[in-house]
């Protein structure tokens, strides 16, 4: 799960819609037929939140509006005093220069370091990897 914060006082939501909805991300590798067209990247978040203050509360209204666990979500921000969402289980992405896809990549990957794939097996022996991000 991503979110895109910010603080109120710091963003024109309009502008901000209509750069997340003109960026396009590329499709993933190998995709054909439909699924090979880049998608805006307004898509890629679930929740877009302006909330003032401590990012503590900002994460448990998120939680409680979405039933997503902690240790599900990505936060990317250019402040590192909201690092203090990591004591939820929040990964927490410093972002001083702004987010770009190395950098969007980076925190995905620390996610899946700090969250190994499960293996599950099913009963005819095949084995399954999960790991949601």
């Amino acid at each position: 799960m991503t979110f895109l914060p910010k603080r109120k006082e710091l963003i024109d939501w309009s502008r901000a819609n209509q750069a997340l909805s003109l960026l396009l991300v590329p499709p993933k590798h190998g995709a054909k037929g439909a699924d090979a067209k880049p998608e805006p990247a307004m898509g890629f978040f679930n929740q877009r939140e302006i909330y003032p203050g401590s990012k503590i509360k900002h994460f448990k209204e998120l939680h409680a509006k979405t039933g997503i666990p902690y240790n599900e979500m990505v936060f990317y921000d250019d402040e590192g005093r909201n690092r203090e969402v990591e004591s939820l289980g929040v990964t927490f992405v410093l972002v001083p220069d702004g987010v770009n896809s190395r950098i969007f990549e980076k925190g995905l990957e620390e996610w899946r370091r700090r969250h190994p794939a499960q293996v599950v097996e099913d009963t005819g022996g095949d084995v399954e990897h999960r790991n949601e991000l």
